[in-house]
């Protein structure tokens, strides 16, 4: 019975850490903003968020894709020798941890972005715009790598529980979208609190250096990850 109670509150833990990770990974002012402004500006409005929404599923799917890939347990699938495995894990891991650090300092000193009504997409976008934007700022963004990186991880650990990876695989996914769906409600119900939404988002965007926070946590996240996989290496 203890093991059990055991068993279900790590899942749990495990489930509350997929919720945050997945709200990180998909965390994007630039991509709320444009859809905000799909649903104020199209007829097409529903099936354009959509996109969107699909163009950023797409890119945490290949992040996590190849995090999960390079894990040891995976490799050594692939490649019959743990040392082999593990040297192929540690120097793929110090890579990533590197260009978090790197990343981490770049985007600090990024200039922020300024989000004109300009920059909003028009009636004429595409899906497939929207899809590939979607797709690019997910796949690109430092938030949602280093996010991903941590959930593939602990999904990743979940392996051999198939149930447990499909739960904790589903919820993260899931996740990463939830406030493009809010987004979506809300402008069913409520169209004006969507143009109320976009108003507080620009000023959100000026008024705090979301940016310092994030290249901060990227930097120290990269530190661990390079400092970990060499501790791994030199003690295995």
């Amino acid at each position: 019975m203890l093991e059990f109670i055991d068993s279900l509150w790590l899942l749990i833990s495990a489930i509350l850490s997929m919720v945050v990770l997945g709200i990180i990974a998909g965390f994007s002012p630039t991509l709320y903003v444009t859809q905000i402004g799909v649903a104020t500006t199209s007829k097409r409005a529903r099936a354009l968020m959509i996109s969107l929404m699909i163009g950023v599923l797409l890119g945490i799917i290949l992040l996590s894709i190849l995090f999960q890939f390079f894990q040891l347990e995976t490799l050594r699938t692939f490649i019959d020798s743990t040392l082999s495995a593990l040297f192929v894990s540690v120097i793929f891991n110090i890579i990533i941890g590197t260009t978090f650090v790197i990343m981490g300092f770049w985007y600090i000193n990024k200039k922020p972005n300024r989000i004109d009504g300009d920059e909003r997409p028009t009636a004429k976008s595409s899906y497939w715009a929207l899809i590939s934007l979607g797709f690019f700022r997910t796949f690109v963004s430092i938030s949602g790598a280093t996010a991903t990186f941590l959930a593939s991880g602990i999904i990743s650990d979940a392996r051999t529980n198939i149930v447990s990876w499909l739960i904790l695989t589903a919820v993260f996914l899931a996740s990463t979208v939830a406030p493009f769906v809010v987004i979506l409600i809300t402008m069913k119900r409520s169209p004006e609190r969507i143009k109320s939404l976009l108003a507080w988002l620009k000023a959100q965007l000026v008024r705090y250096n979301y940016k310092l926070v994030i290249g901060v946590a990227a930097i120290l996240i990269g530190s661990a990850i390079i400092i970990f996989n060499l501790l791994k290496a030199i003690s295995f």
